[in-house]
C-alpha cells in the first residue's frame, strides 16, 4: 500500500518542490539573496505568531519528505539553508528540527560517519538538544 501510493506521491512532491525552488533561485547566488533577504527581524522566530515564509516552508517540506523516503542526499544538501535562516531569526525549534534531520541523514548516508566521528555525532546531537531546549523556553516565555 505504502509503496504504491505514498512513495510515488512523495517522490513527485519532492520533484515539484525542487522545480519550484529552481524557478525561484535562477542561479545559486540569487537564491541566497532571496532566501536571506527576508524582511524579518532578528527575533521574529521567537514570536508566538511566527510563521514560516514560502521559501522556508518549501525547503522544510523538501527535507522532511526526502528524509521520509530515505533520500538522504537531498536531505543533506538542502537542510542547511533553512537551518541557518531559522537560527538567525531565533526560530530555534525549526532550526533544531533541520539540524536533527541533517544529522540522521548524514549517519544514514555516510556509511562510516558515526563510527569514525563519534565525537562529532555527540557534539551535534548535544547542540540539537540544546537548541530544542532554547526554543521550548522561548515558546514558554512568549505565552
Amino acid at each position: 500500500m505504502i509503496e504504491k501510493s505514498l512513495l510515488p506521491f512523495s517522490v513527485q512532491r519532492i520533484k515539484e518542490i525542487e522545480q519550484n525552488i529552481a524557478k525561484t533561485r535562477k542561479g545559486f547566488s540569487k537564491f541566497f539573496r532571496v532566501f536571506k533577504s527576508s524582511e524579518r527581524g532578528e527575533t521574529d522566530g521567537s514570536q508566538p505568531n511566527f510563521r514560516m515564509n514560502r521559501s522556508e516552508l518549501e525547503l522544510r517540506t523538501l527535507i522532511d519528505l526526502a528524509f521520509v523516503i530515505q533520500d538522504y542526499e537531498t536531505t543533506l544538501s538542502n537542510a542547511e539553508y533553512p537551518s541557518s535562516d531559522f537560527k538567525r531569526i531565533r526560530a530555534f525549534l525549526h532550526a533544531a528540527h533541520c539540524d536533527e534531520l541533517k544529522l540522521y541523514a548524514r549517519i544514514a548516508h555516510e556509511r562510516f560517519y558515526a563510527q569514525s566521528s563519534m565525537k562529532d555525532v555527540m557534539a551535534t546531537a548535544n547542540n540539537v538538544y540544546e537548541m530544542y531546549e532554547r526554543g521550548s523556553k522561548l515558546k514558554q516565555n512568549s505565552h
